[in-house]
C-alpha cells in the first residue's frame, strides 16, 4: 500500500510547504496593509490617542475597519476552493465530503492573524510621540 501512495506523500508535502508558504506570504501582506494603513491614518489616531482613546478603543478600529475586508474575501474565495477539491478529490477510489469546518478555520486563522498585526500596529503608534509625529504630518 505504501507504494500505491507514495507518489501522494510527496504531493502532501509539497502541499504543506506550499500551505507554510502561502500562510506566511499572507501574513506578511496582512502586516503591509496594516501598516500602509496605520501611516494613511496616522494624524487620526494620534488625534484620539490625545483625546484620551484606549489601546483598545485604537485597536478595535483598526480590526473592524479591516476585518470587513478579510471576511469578504473569504467568502469569495470559498466556492472557488470547493470546486477545485471536489475536482481534486474526484481521482480518488474514497470520497469524502467537503465539510465547512476546513473553511471555518481558515477564516480564523486569517482573523487572528489580523489581531495580530493590528496589535502590532497600536504597539507602534502607542511608542510615537505625538508632537513629533504631528509635525511630521
Amino acid at each position: 500500500i505504501k507504494d500505491l501512495y507514495r507518489s501522494d506523500y510527496k504531493l502532501l508535502k509539497a502541499i504543506y510547504a506550499g500551505a507554510f508558504l502561502t500562510i506566511l506570504i499572507a501574513a506578511i501582506g496582512l502586516i503591509n496593509v496594516s501598516l500602509l494603513i496605520l501611516k494613511s491614518r496616522t494624524k487620526e489616531l494620534l488625534i484620539r490617542k490625545v483625546n484620551g482613546a484606549s489601546v483598545y478603543a485604537i485597536a478595535k478600529l483598526l480590526f473592524k475597519s479591516q476585518m470587513k475586508i478579510i471576511v469578504i474575501a473569504n467568502f469569495i474565495v470559498m466556492p472557488v476552493s470547493v470546486w477545485f477539491m471536489k475536482m481534486w478529490l474526484q481521482s480518488y477510489a474514497l470520497h469524502i465530503n467537503v465539510g465547512a469546518d476546513i473553511f471555518l478555520l481558515t477564516l480564523a486563522l486569517s482573523l487572528f492573524i489580523l489581531l495580530f498585526t493590528t496589535l502590532l500596529s497600536v504597539k507602534i503608534i502607542y511608542r510615537r510621540s505625538v508632537v513629533s509625529a504631528l509635525n511630521r504630518e
